[in-house]
């Protein structure tokens, strides 16, 4: 019987758990911030590249290397396509002005890494562009 709270008495000043209870509390939040860090720089570095290929295509429109609208919006989707298979792209030329302008589409999700955080659900980002046509 003395064994018994001998044993009771040393295991309420025993303080050894104590770190993984914290660990198990603070380990899943790190790595939440760590995957949403990831997945919003991975969305900031694809969309500044697809911002990027979209005043490409126009210039390749305004100089003549892409002959149609059509043709520019083709090729928008085909580099994308890396990216989603759902991206769209509309490319218009009003001749009154003199100026092309694209949009495109891709859905957030798929810029992501992980693809497994819940942002971004049914969002979009889209990326517009206008040039002058030089020829």
């Amino acid at each position: 019987m003395l064994q018994i709270l001998n044993a009771l008495t040393s295991s309420k000043d025993d303080e050894g758990g104590n770190v993984t209870i914290e660990f198990v509390l603070w380990v899943p939040l790190v790595a939440f911030l760590l995957l949403l860090t990831v997945d919003v720089g991975q969305i900031f570095l694809k969309q500044a590249q697809a911002t990027r290929l979209v005043q490409d295509a126009n210039r390749a429109l305004s100089v003549g290397k892409i002959r149609t609208t059509v043709a520019t919006e083709t090729f928008i989707k085909d580099r994308l396509a890396g990216f989603s298979t759902a991206v769209t792209a509309q490319t218009t030329y009003d001749p009154g002005t003199g100026i092309i302008s694209t949009t495109a589409k891709i859905p957030l999700r798929d810029l992501t890494v992980t693809q497994a955080l819940p942002i971004g659900q049914g969002a979009t980002v889209t990326i517009q562009s206008s040039h002058m046509m030089e020829f």
